[in-house]
């Protein structure tokens, strides 16, 4: 339709001939654009607007997120917590199978458990400990008391008068009588006769050996201790072996719950056997010591929970249950009936330190989050993420995980928020770029394309010129249409003219060529560069000549001799002088200088031509470039003449600029260094 309209307008044929290759361009440039919006283009605003639509649910995944870290990490607090538990049943089970007893080494059982029991089918207490018996006291009247404390009170002299005559004053009172007994055997001790105090003291050990003393402490128990000592200060070896005999004694005895002495007694027959008792043996009478007075303590002091966990039935036989633990114990229970009924008691709080050191590492492995450790009753936290409780065997303690930071998580929220509204605006200006790059490099591919083919036009209208000038000039000899010798001659000198004129332009577009391909040589030899200018100058005499130009040459003669490839730099002076020539007009000017200056020497081509545009002057020297200047448009060229200087002056190692303004004329400015390239 449009070649239609362009067939009346002005140019002709050449005109629509042209107008139909812009449309052709138009349609090929229409295609491509379709085909880029698309395959390109529409899927990207589709994949922005399915980003921009996600990026309202960013909150949400952002809280099911640290929802699902929140699930696993207190997940992983019970798994670590029932993984205890499930090596202390394995344990168990291990020893009932092997028939080993469930009350000794209770740490390899479990760190938290702190004591074991054994009650017998009808729920008395047999092992390790016994329930305290109701103590036997009879009172002591003032007046014993008055005697025993004058026997305290008495010299080392009258000491063993005054506890004779205590415990004549005690009678048959049973503590009374003991204390006293006690005393005597211990002044007896002191003034010097031990064989009477020892039998003093068995003769209290056969009278009264469950009977306990005020602190506390069985006067049996008490009296072995000193008549062992007795012996061990007569006699160091009997008396360390009746001390170690008294330590496995005791040490394997059932100790009383709520009385404390039998560790006490153990303790200090160990410290009077320092030295004359195998170290290791020491060593394990007090890690045994430490082990059954730690669980004689705890006993002691849970000893009414005790009671009342003997008495209660439990499920199937060899199967631990789980108690929880009543208001404020610091004890967790597990039972388990195997023949007799087997308790075992763990520290709440060794339990609860482990649980809050394993909560304590969520935020150690995950900044984001927190872990609460609480027992019932305690109001949860507000947001939290994640809770569970611990039972079965802590049923009344729940971990919550709660965000490490509230205003962080919104922060967060925010952040990501951010950061996918920014993928998006990247994806979208990403693609506008490469809309607009791929423009350009559409753009550039059909100016290239339009360059080479001006470029080619252009070639061909300077090839048919000089070309045409010969034919002519040589037709007219050759039919002898010249009208005398100098006619001939002028016909002759044309035709040398443009031979030269051709040459130099064939001699251009090799060179460019061999430059595009990256194989143009050049041959270094030092030479007159004086001379090549001079020699450049006389070649293009007839063209000043012919345009009526004035030249000026300022060649100074000290200048030193340069390396150079002879015809490149012949070709440079020549396009420039060319050059100046064009574009200088008819009846311009034209200066060529050198000069030396420092260790480079400069080559100068001026003219009071056209000039350059600062626009254009950047780009004067790029191959095919032609100034949309209607003047310059209106002179013959190829567009690689400078690109040729430019290319031949920087691989000898120098240097081009250029000096211009509109109207004003044009200087080019080779220099070139004085010494050697280092590739020559």
């Amino acid at each position: 339709m449009l070649s239609r309209f362009a067939l009346p307008m002005p140019g002709g044929a050449q005109g629509a001939f042209r107008l139909g290759g812009e449309i052709r361009r138009f349609r090929d440039v229409g295609r491509w654009g379709s085909i880029f919006a698309l395959l390109i283009l529409l899927p990207a605003m589709l994949l922005a607007w399915i980003a921009w639509d996600s990026s309202r649910s960013v909150e949400s995944s952002v809280d099911l997120e640290l929802r699902l870290r929140a699930d696993a990490a207190v997940r992983q607090v019970k798994v670590d917590l029932e993984g205890t538990f499930d090596q202390f049943e394995a344990k168990i089970a291990q020893r009932v199978a092997n028939g080993e007893t469930l009350l000794a080494d209770l740490g390899n059982l479990s760190p938290h458990l702190r004591a074991a029991f054994r009650f017998d089918n009808a729920g008395q207490l047999v092992d390790p400990f016994a329930s305290s018996a109701p103590a036997r006291v009879a009172a002591i009247s003032p007046r014993q008391r008055q005697v025993l404390d004058e026997a305290v009170r008495a010299g080392p002299q009258a000491a063993v008068g005054a506890w004779r005559r205590a415990l004549v004053a005690t009678g048959a009172t049973p503590h009374a009588n003991a204390e006293a007994r006690l005393g005597l055997a211990r002044a007896l001790t002191r003034a010097g006769q031990p064989a009477a105090a020892e039998h003093e003291l068995e003769d209290l050990y056969a009278d009264y050996a469950d009977l306990r003393h005020e602190s506390g402490v069985r006067i049996g128990e008490l009296a072995l201790l000193l008549r062992a000592e007795n012996r061990f200060e007569r006699e160091p070896d009997i008396g360390a072996t009746a001390l170690m005999d008294l330590v496995e004694q005791i040490s394997t005895a059932r100790w009383e719950l709520g009385q404390r002495d039998a560790p006490a007694l153990v303790r200090r027959a160990l410290t009077r056997l320092e030295g004359h008792a195998d170290p290791e043996w020491l060593a394990r009478q007090r890690s045994r010591l430490n082990e059954r007075t730690s669980e004689l303590w705890w006993a002691s002091d849970l000893q009414d929970e005790l009671e009342v966990l003997g008495e209660t039935r439990v499920g199937l036989p060899d199967q631990l249950e789980y108690l929880s633990a009543l208001a404020d114990s610091p004890s967790l229970w597990a039972q388990l009936k195997h023949g007799d009924l087997y308790v075992f008691s763990f520290a709440v709080e060794d339990i609860l330190r482990e649980v809050s050191t394993q909560a304590g590492r969520i935020h150690q492995l995950d900044r984001d989050l927190r872990a609460l450790v609480a027992e019932s009753g305690v109001r949860p936290p507000d947001g939290a993420l994640a809770v569970a409780s611990l039972g079965p065997t802590l049923p009344t303690v729940t971990v919550y995980v709660v965000p490490a930071d509230p205003d962080a998580l919104a922060r967060l929220k925010s952040a990501r928020r951010t950061r996918q509204l920014l993928v998006v605006g990247l994806a979208v200006v990403l693609v506008g770029m490469g809309v607009v790059v791929s423009a350009r490099i559409v753009g550039r591919e059909v100016e290239s394309a339009r360059i080479k083919a001006d470029f080619a036009a252009n070639v061909s209208h300077e090839l048919r010129s000089p070309i045409t000038q010969i034919r002519l000039k040589a037709e007219s000899l050759q039919l002898g249409l010249t009208t005398d010798a100098d006619d001939a001659q002028r016909h002759y000198d044309a035709i040398v003219t443009s031979s030269e004129r051709l040459s130099r332009l064939v001699d251009n577009v090799l060179d460019f060529a061999a430059i595009e391909r990256g194989v143009k040589k050049y041959q270094f030899r030092p030479c007159d560069l004086a001379e090549i200018v001079c020699t450049a100058i006389e070649a293009a005499r007839p063209e000043i000549a012919e345009r009526e130009t004035t030249l000026e040459v300022d060649l100074r003669d000290d200048l030193p001799a340069l390396w150079l490839d002879r015809e490149a730099i012949g070709q440079v002076v020549a396009n420039l002088l060319s050059n100046a020539l064009k574009y200088g007009g008819k009846g311009g000017w034209l200066r060529v200088s050198l000069r030396a200056i420092g260790s480079r020497v400069e080559l100068a081509v001026a003219d009071r031509g056209i000039g350059i545009s600062r626009a254009d002057q950047d780009k004067v020297f790029e191959h095919f470039f032609r100034s949309e200047d209607p003047a310059v448009r209106r002179m013959k060229g190829t567009g690689i003449g400078l690109t040729i200087v430019r290319y031949i002056v920087e691989a000898h190692g120098g240097m081009i600029g250029i000096e211009s303004a509109p109207g004003q004329g044009s200087v080019f400015t080779v220099s070139l260094p004085a010494t050697p390239p280092e590739h020559s």
